[in-house]
């Protein structure tokens, strides 16, 4: 009996030890956030754990995904985000399938747009550019890299002051279109992580000032100086709403960028900061869209679907900066000549989107044919089309190279004769603006585009 009583508690007590010191106690998720408010921009840390091991879920800020993140064995993680285009109090989550945590985050204000100091909008009626209602059929030069600063931004090609930039817009006939271009990485400090438009707002003001207009581009098809490195037809479906932080500067700025929000916010952002300036004529939501679909091997072909895909992205983002920005145009930015989703009948189609404005034309390699191209995608018929849908058409870039002394190339003299013949004939024909590629300050001897201080084709363009 007193054996058995002594069993009896043996397995009492181990079955209490038990229960009362479970082999393992679960980990709730949680995160935290550093800081947890802040501009829209600005750099903040987020830090999980307590997930399951290995886990892999997504950040959201609000309703837009943000990122995405893969816990250490232990359950942990830590991700350094940017605070997308919102306002107020959100909710940030991180989600690994049934499993999520929550923090808030407060978000300031951008900057307050710099003030306007000029007036008169360019508009349009039917098929013609207007100023001031009267027609406004200008020259004007492409001048890309004018946001580029390399103490503040990487940027996009050669860098500029605040000094060069007023030298440029002296150097112009008044109310001469240049058109600029102002990606993500221009507004973005390359020392702090944040945004700062200090290199655009010099763009800006120094046209208001000089009473000059720009044609804006806000996102470019190809890696340069923007992200994703090829933008396929499943970005123009949607995916510029997400956020592409797929890669880190190399030093050069020319390579493995990401984007610091999405193509969307970023839009969301520039646009309404500008809104409000005469100096803005159009703005290109992005510069010589292909919506191609990319194979495997890297390799790229155009889909029956193109089409009407890069039709809708125009419809949505177009109606969009309509919206932020009423007395601005904008323009399609294409090449014009017969590409993926917008060759023959197809760009008239596409330009009939109540989100465009303006069309666009590209004219490279055509430098003794004043109206290039054939009776397909030829810019004669890009005229005759616009002109049946009442819309103006531009030539975005024309390009013809040219360095002095420099055998089988042509002088910088030859070149500007060839460029007013071109002009001449475009402007006869009945396009709406002329603008060559492209300005440089820098000085060199082989064959190029480059149009410099002092060369001939400036005084053309002056007059």
């Amino acid at each position: 009996m007193i054996k058995r009583l002594i069993l009896v508690l043996a397995v009492v007590m181990a079955l209490a030890s038990f229960l009362v010191s479970p082999i393992s106690a679960a980990v709730s998720p949680a995160i935290s956030l550093e800081p947890a408010s802040g501009p829209v921009g600005s750099s903040f840390t987020l830090k999980g754990g307590g997930f399951p091991s290995r886990a892999r879920g997504t950040i959201t800020f609000g309703t837009a995904q943000l990122g995405k993140f893969r816990a250490n064995g232990g359950g942990s993680f830590s991700l350094s985000l940017s605070v997308p285009v919102t306002n107020g109090t959100v909710a940030v989550t991180a989600t690994a399938g049934s499993v999520k945590a929550s923090q808030l985050f407060t978000v300031t204000s951008p900057v307050v747009p710099p003030p306007v100091t000029a007036s008169g909008f360019v508009s349009r009626q039917g098929g013609q550019l207007t100023l001031g209602g009267v027609a406004y059929r200008p020259y004007g030069l492409n001048a890309y890299h004018l946001a580029t600063d390399h103490n503040i931004n990487y940027g996009c090609g050669e860098a500029n002051s605040q000094a060069n930039i007023d030298e440029f817009f002296a150097s112009l006939a008044p109310q001469s279109l240049t058109r600029f271009w102002a990606f993500q990485h221009q507004a973005f400090n390359k020392n702090t992580g944040a945004i700062d438009f200090t290199t655009i707002d010099r763009v800006i003001q120094s046209a208001e000032r000089a009473g000059q207009k720009l044609v804006v581009t806000i996102g470019n098809q190809g890696r340069d100086c923007d992200m994703p490195a090829q933008k396929d037809e499943n970005w123009y479906a949607g995916g510029y709403r997400n956020v592409y932080n797929t890669g880190t500067y190399n030093g050069s700025g020319t390579l493995n960028r990401s984007t610091p929000m999405s193509y969307w916010d970023w839009i969301n952002l520039i646009v309404p900061r500008y809104a409000k300036s005469p100096a803005v004529a159009i703005w290109e939501p992005i510069n010589e869209p292909y919506p191609s679909t990319v194979r495997s091997d890297g390799s790229q072909y155009c889909s029956s679907t193109a089409p009407a895909t890069l039709r809708t992205f125009f419809d949505t983002v177009g109606q969009q900066i309509h919206s932020l920005a009423p007395n601005h145009l904008v323009g399609s930015g294409l090449i014009g000549s017969g590409q993926c989703g917008a060759g023959g009948a197809d760009y008239e189609t596409l330009h009939q989107s109540p989100g465009l404005d303006v069309a666009s034309y590209h004219d490279y390699g055509h430098d003794d044919s004043p109206i290039p191209g054939d009776q397909w995608n030829g810019l004669q018929r890009r005229i005759d089309q616009m002109a049946r849908i009442a819309k103006p058409l531009i030539v975005g870039e024309v390009g013809i190279t040219a360095a002095d002394g420099v055998s089988g190339c042509n002088t910088t003299a030859v070149r500007r004769d060839k460029l007013k013949a071109k002009a001449d004939a475009q402007f006869r024909a009945g396009v709406d603006a002329f603008i060559p590629w492209a300005w440089s300050k820098t000085t060199r001897t082989s064959c190029n585009y480059d149009i410099k201080p002092g060369d001939l084709t400036l005084s053309l363009l002056k007059t």
